[in-house]
Parts: structure tokens; sequence; C-alpha cells
């Protein structure tokens, strides 16, 4: 995700503060704000916001795992389900070192085809897909 310079840090209503960072999705295009409540201090807040500008990329050409390490770390997946979804992308897509703005629907199409035939169990093959839901829709 491609970060925009927009950052805000502000009080909550219980005194708290917050922070947020606005980001955009590379392959999409859609806007999405990052938001973090429970701040004691403006410092921490900053602190997380000046965190979450480092490790963004700031250029759209993302492979395939680092926007799933990415998605990863925004979403709170348990270490067993991070670890899970990393196995199953590197034992199953190919592409996973390719550019995600480069993933055609038709690879997608073949590389689900070929897991068809390569004999897994129709859970395996869907869980491995489900991986693939935040970047496109199969």
């Amino acid at each position: 995700m491609e970060v925009n310079k927009k950052c805000q840090c502000e009080k909550d209503n219980n005194g708290k503060w917050y922070a947020v960072v606005e980001t955009k999705d590379p392959v999409t295009g859609k806007r999405k704000q990052l938001k973090k409540r429970g701040f004691l201090t403006k410092r921490e807040a900053k602190a997380w916001e000046a965190s979450m500008l480092e490790k963004r990329p700031t250029k759209t050409m993302v492979s395939f795992w680092d926007g799933l390490q990415l998605y990863l770390d925004d979403s709170d997946a348990s270490k067993t389900t991070r670890e899970l979804k990393e196995r199953w992308i590197i034992n199953h897509f190919p592409l996973k070192d390719k550019p995600i703005e480069n993933i055609t629907r038709d690879e997608l199409i073949t590389w689900r085809s070929e897991l068809k035939d390569s004999g897994l169990a129709n859970r395996t093959m869907n869980r491995a897909s489900n991986t693939l839901n935040p970047y496109s829709n199969l």
C-alpha cells in the first residue's frame, strides 16, 4: 500500500490519543485508513504513525509476497494463521514473487486449474484461494 502523507494524531473523548494514517491500495486504487487507539501520550501515537510510514513501500510495484506480509501485519492475524497462510502461498502459489499489478486473471485461472489437476483436496485448494481474496475475486 502506498502511504499518503496525511496523518493525524488527536485526543479521544476518553482522554487517550489515537493516530490515523491514510493509505492507498496500489491494486484497486482505493483509499484506506489505518487507525489505532488507546495511546497514553501524543508521543506514543506519533511513534506508531512514524513506524507505519516506515514500513510502507512508496512504490506501487509490490510483489504478491510483500503485499501479503503487509496485509498480515495490518490484520490482527494470530501467529498460527500467519504461518499457515505463508506456508500455503510458498507451497501452492508460483506467482508469489511477481508484482501484484502484473498478475492477470488468466494466470490466476490457470493456477487454480493446476491446483485441481495436482490432486489436492478441495479444502486445501479453497484455503489457498481464500488467501488471495484480499487481492482478487476468484
